[in-house]
């Protein structure tokens, strides 16, 4: 039987300031700082970001928040939107929201990102056919109405993605929607 050292016992144990889902983070950085972890976040982030349009449902903020966090992306908002941060499991404290307040903030991402606009159009490329722009931003519009309630920002897009379905409903939930596309994208860029 190991026995562990008091050092050992001292970095697996949270930090009792925080809740289980407060320190909601991989075993690799238990021991670490919010700081630490913010920084190596950070570092393995990939090029790519998810631009999030007036969600009106906390859980999809959250779920979003934290799915760019799973995946290496960047994280915007755009809105007036204030959350309950229940949904995000801690995932706050290591990847920050970048709030947009204007248009001119979001169309200044255009100079950094390739808008790829996650909606249902005549134009639209099915995921398993798309290749992904080297820096894309994709745009995530509200359920059932998707980009639809913000044209500015569709009428921003260089790209549409649907993702195929097969079921009688038009739209699925978007934080499952951009799990998906950005798990696409994370797969066709890296194997």
């Amino acid at each position: 039987m190991v026995s562990l050292t008091e050092e050992t016992k001292r970095q697996h144990t949270p930090n009792p300031k925080y809740t289980a889902w407060e320190r909601n983070v991989i075993d690799e950085y238990k021991p670490l700082s919010n700081e630490e972890i913010v920084t190596k976040v950070a570092a393995r982030r990939l090029p790519f970001a998810v631009l999030m349009t007036h969600l009106n449902i906390d859980y999809n903020l959250g779920a979003v928040l934290r799915i760019g966090n799973c995946l290496g992306a960047k994280v915007y908002y755009y809105g007036q939107k204030k959350w309950d941060k229940r949904s995000a499991t801690g995932v706050w404290n290591y990847t920050p929201i970048n709030y947009l307040s204007s248009l001119a903030e979001v169309k200044a991402l255009k100079e950094q990102y390739a808008f790829v606009a996650l909606e249902q159009t005549k134009a639209s490329t099915f995921l398993p056919r798309f290749k992904w722009p080297k820096q894309p931003l994709i745009l995530l519009g509200e359920e059932c109405s998707g980009l639809q309630d913000t044209p500015e920002i569709l009428e921003l897009a260089d790209h549409f993605v649907e993702i195929p379905q097969r079921g009688s409903v038009r739209s699925m939930n978007a934080a499952t929607a951009f799990a998906i596309a950005a798990y696409d994208y994370t797969v066709k860029l890296l194997w």
